[in-house]
């Protein structure tokens, strides 16, 4: 596969697992093997406890940055959301030296500058060297809101505030003007929205079209649990 004149990149995952010692996944020495092809990129599966022990393995193995992809875990105790600040910018990395897997794909661009994924053996080794625009960076008090979310308050005044019905699209459009954070800042948001739509509404016989449950409808939304 790699010796394919038509792959573009491969990417391998890299994980660090303190359960079982700290042990990285793939091995040091199958790491070192993939290292020897340029088309090689490193995705570091990061979380702020372990990042520097990534940093640790990349400079021990000497991994250029420009073959460097880092995904950002999420995980419950250490939560991270698109376009916040990633674990080895934290650290002290500069966001020309390597690459990050921190959006959805089709907001590759502005984290890197360029589509990552689309990136040959060619691009990976002069990365670090093309001038890009920082990518944009949400602050903590902003991506706190997507917490305070209360969603089925808030479908059932999306609902309200278009006659009663609503489609998906539409709703989407809904939250996304009032909560702008959403599109970059909650993975899944779309998921979110669907699910709060189930809850406060019933499917018409119309494709993707929810209507308000009739208990809501003359409700105060200010005890319309979230």
């Amino acid at each position: 596969m790699l010796a394919d004149p038509l792959l573009v990149n491969l990417q391998i995952s890299v994980d660090i697992l303190p359960e079982l010692g700290y042990a990285v996944v793939p091995d040091k020495e199958r790491l070192k093997w993939f290292l020897k092809y340029k088309n090689v990129i490193f995705r570091f599966k990061t979380t702020d406890p372990l990042v520097s022990r990534f940093i640790d393995l990349a400079n021990e193995l000497r991994i250029p940055g420009g073959r460097i992809m880092e995904t950002p875990l999420r995980e419950p105790k250490h939560p991270h959301y698109y376009s916040m600040v990633t674990p080895l910018e934290k650290a002290g990395w500069d966001t020309q030296s390597f690459g990050r897997c921190n959006t959805k794909c089709e907001d590759c661009r502005y984290e890197n500058g360029l589509l990552l994924c689309a990136a040959n053996a060619s691009m990976l080794s002069i990365l670090p060297t093309i001038k890009r625009p920082p990518p944009p960076r949400l602050t903590w008090p902003a991506m706190k809101s997507t917490e305070d979310i209360k969603w089925k308050a808030e479908a059932v005044r999306c609902m309200l505030e278009h006659g009663g019905q609503v489609t998906v699209q539409q709703a989407y459009k809904w939250f996304l003007r009032e909560y702008p954070i959403l599109e970059h800042g909650k993975a899944s948001y779309d998921m979110k929205i669907r699910y709060a739509l189930q809850r406060a509404g019933y499917q018409s016989q119309e494709k993707a079209t929810w209507v308000l449950r009739p208990r809501y409808q003359n409700t105060l939304l200010a005890f319309v649990q979230g």
